[in-house]
């Protein structure tokens, strides 16, 4: 016999967070209907009804079994429902296929340059009555399709927490032991290419401008609904923060930038694609470093240097390429440095290497992340030769 709901908070408030699988997978179905009930959209509802079942996980400490759950776990999410609607009225946004500005999966279709538009208006009312048909299979069977761009974390613990709550947990746990990381989300086309695919991404720079336009900005609006979160549960006292594999901390917002798609791109179609967003991205962000990987993304450096809220630029020569310690990279590390940004290189130990390019350039603006350390008397060796020669 399956365990009442009342049952299931208390497992949940005692630290079983599989009982919040139970929940979901008995409530979900319902909750998505009567949201979209409130809404009229598909995703704002699935998106929504996520949202309620992490305040619910949030609450589940205050919860008290005095009514029925399903009265207070409506309530929930028509509050949040409701936040939803005056959110939109404050904050209109670019509308992409008639979908929720908050919501991450749905990009819309662009048009086919050679429909006209008695066949482009027959295409949405068939689009718009497979959306309903599936939405409706969904709500029968009880199942919930979220958004891609959802960040969840899954293990055998936190099953359908969002990565949010473990991030809050960490921060809890450190008390300034450790600091928790701001996540790699990534942005831009790389997003973009992710949902669309590559081959058809780069057809639709030339087909379909607009549309690729708008699904950067909402890709970068998604952005920072997630940073924002995740910054205010990492930062430090101080106001800082760290970042995740990239080994960087700052007084302030941090973030790592990329755009791995711009090796196959021109510099213009990348200043006309990439730049303005990587531009309003900086322009909301404290300290920048952009990832700049492989030769192919060099055409690119010059528009890069152009953005004045970058900070440093972090080079990685690419699969089969020589490493970053080899001179044959050294005009391209002094075009950097003249440009006025900060240089990271992450690479395996070669102490000649590092010692050539250190005498080079000095260790001004640069920041060098050495792994691979042979021995702990190699390593102590390096730490000798950064202290006794390398100091600016």
């Amino acid at each position: 016999m399956d365990a009442p709901d009342s049952e299931l908070m208390k497992q949940l408030a005692a630290g079983e967070d599989l009982a919040l699988n139970a929940l979901m997978s008995r409530w979900s179905g319902r909750v998505v209907a009567f949201l979209f009930r409130m809404t009229g959209q598909h995703e704002s509802a699935v998106d929504l009804a996520q949202e309620t079942f992490v305040k619910l996980y949030q609450a589940r400490h205050r919860y008290r079994p005095q009514g029925q759950f399903s009265t207070w776990l409506f309530a929930i999410a028509a509050n949040l429902a409701r936040n939803h609607a005056r959110w939109k009225s404050r904050h209109p946004t670019v509308s992409l296929d008639a979908a929720d500005p908050d919501t991450a999966e749905c990009f819309p279709e662009p048009a086919d340059p050679g429909q006209s538009p008695a066949e482009a208006a027959l295409a949405r009312e068939k689009s718009a009555a497979v959306n309903a048909a599936v939405f409706a299979l969904h709500c029968e069977r009880r199942q919930v399709r979220f958004p891609r761009l959802k960040f969840i974390f899954t293990s055998y613990e936190y099953t359908s927490v969002l990565h949010q709550q473990v991030l809050e947990r960490l921060a809890a746990d450190a008390k300034g032991r450790y600091l928790p990381n701001i996540p790699d989300l990534v942005e831009g086309l790389d997003i973009v290419a992710a949902l669309r695919g590559t081959e058809q991404l780069l057809a639709d720079l030339i087909d379909n401008p607009d549309w690729v336009h708008a699904c950067q900005q909402r890709v970068t609006d998604l952005y920072f609904r997630y940073y924002d979160r995740c910054f205010d549960i990492c930062k430090d006292e101080g106001g800082g923060a760290s970042f995740t594999a990239f080994q960087i901390w700052a007084p302030g917002r941090l973030s790592k930038l990329q755009c791995d798609f711009s090796a196959m791109i021109s510099p213009a179609m990348f200043d006309e694609f990439e730049l303005p967003y990587l531009r309003e991205m900086c322009g909301k962000l404290d300290y920048v470093l952009y990832h700049l990987d492989g030769p192919t993304a060099i055409p690119h450096l010059d528009s890069l240097l152009s953005l004045e809220r970058l900070n440093a630029i972090q080079w990685v020569p690419g699969d089969g390429a020589n490493n970053v310690w080899q001179d044959e990279w050294y005009p391209l590390y002094k075009r950097i440095l003249d440009g006025g940004k900060g240089l990271q290189l992450h690479g395996c130990y070669d102490l000649d290497g590092i010692d050539r390019l250190v005498r080079t350039f000095g260790v001004r603006g640069i920041y060098l992340h050495i792994w691979g350390v042979p021995t702990r008397q190699a390593g102590e060796d390096l730490m000798v030769r950064a202290e006794c020669e390398w100091r600016g």
